[in-house]
């Protein structure tokens, strides 16, 4: 933790003011955006390109966010491995790992702190120092067990696209 008394004040303050005061941003965002947005250039396209050797998602059970965001990176990223295995030229590619928090919704730290640490320890390789009998350990997410659809956010973006490209075209004519 924070040994320097200054700088835990200073962290106290900033949590209590983004919790207790009115978050213009966060307003305005939760106004314009859903769980289902997709972004202009998708992490799906970035995260397999990146050279480090793991990323992580950490989502509450009850997360804005949609997990199934990071559940098709975890497939697209395991697709590029098995295509690179098979193929002469091998591109460094991340494993991922999705956890999911219970009893959080989008503030985690905040909202089960031990279970959030505890996801960042197991994110960052210190799970052999923790007991994995722990109540507070997040679950790890399987993608083979998760009922989704690994393609929609493809077809999503292609479909935003499409509409973008109809509202174009009826207001140049």
């Amino acid at each position: 933790g924070i040994k320097d008394t200054q700088e835990q004040q200073a962290v106290a303050d900033y949590l209590y003011c983004s919790s207790n005061l009115p978050g213009i941003g966060e307003h305005a965002l939760s106004r314009i955006l859903s769980s289902t947005t997709i972004a202009h250039t998708p992490m799906i396209h970035r995260i397999p390109n990146l050279k480090v050797p793991t990323v992580a998602f950490l989502y509450g059970d009850s997360d804005w966010m949609d997990i199934e965001g990071g559940i098709d990176v975890q497939r697209k990223c395991e697709e590029k491995k098995r295509q690179n295995s098979s193929s002469s030229t091998i591109t460094p590619t991340p494993s991922v790992e999705v956890y999911q928090i219970k009893d959080a919704g989008h503030l985690l730290m905040l909202e089960n702190s031990e279970e959030f640490n505890n996801g960042v320890i197991l994110a960052c390789g210190g799970g052999n120092e923790m007991s994995l009998s722990s109540p507070s350990l997040p679950r790890k997410i399987d993608p083979s067990m998760w009922k989704s659809n690994p393609n929609q956010w493809e077809r999503r973006r292609k479909k935003e696209d499409n509409e973008e490209d109809k509202k174009t075209l009826s207001s140049s004519t």
